[in-house]
């Protein structure tokens, strides 16, 4: 029959950070060992630097009469490690309840939550014009002009997103690129071109297709 984790006190091993430990005082006192010596097996241990600072934690207690001294937790692969050595039926038994108590507590331990599943919305691919989409479609809007100077360009972008019910160009959809380019090329505007010298000249006039013809404004 395996021993029992009851042959060991709770406390022998607690969580510390979420991890089952237990401590080289208490390890002494279950093993009938002294616990100098067990702090010195400790770090008589031949094994890499890397498994000792991930096993092995320095710590300290208060005895009896108020003097601090030194003593080391350790994870459940420190523990068997230091423990390979203890021999005997008795010492047998006690590292089997060890195990167990260590099995108990990472039974226990909280798990992390794994994260929240993605919503529809979130697994939704974004159905707005790509960067070079936007970039075509004012391309277009551009080439659209009467004259090589910028007026109309804030006419001409909002027939279109009116049009499409959209507040700016960059809110269509992939789905409406082709259309939006075939409407912005079929636009003309009406605008005055303003001299520096306060002369104007005969405004150019076309009609927006399905519309009146409107005055360019710069933007």
């Amino acid at each position: 029959m395996s021993p029992s984790a009851d042959l060991i006190p709770a406390e022998a091993v607690t969580l510390m950070n979420g991890q089952p430990r237990t401590n080289s005082l208490i390890l002494a006192k279950i093993f009938g060992k002294r616990h100098d010596n067990i702090l010195r097996s400790i770090e008589s241990l031949d094994v890499p630097k890397e498994f000792i600072a991930l096993n092995f934690e320095g710590n300290s207690y208060f005895d009896s009469i108020g003097r601090q001294l030194p003593m080391i937790s350790m994870t459940r692969d420190g523990f068997t490690l230091l423990a390979f050595g203890f021999t005997g039926a008795k010492a047998m038994q006690f590292k089997m309840a060890y195990i167990q108590r260590f099995n108990q507590l990472e039974a226990a331990a909280p798990r992390p939550s794994a994260p929240a599943a993605a919503t529809p919305r979130q697994l939704a691919v974004p159905d707005t014009l790509t960067k070079q989409q936007l970039y075509d479609l004012r391309d277009v809007i551009r080439s659209t002009f009467l004259a090589p100077f910028n007026e109309g360009k804030t006419v001409l972008g909002n027939q279109i997103s009116r049009k499409f019910g959209v507040r700016r160009l960059a809110s269509l959809t992939q789905s409406q690129f082709e259309t939006a380019c075939s409407f912005a090329s079929s636009i003309r505007v009406t605008y005055t071109l303003h001299l520096p010298d306060g002369q104007t000249i005969t405004p150019l006039t076309s009609t927006i297709p399905g519309g009146e013809a409107e005055s360019g404004k710069a933007v």
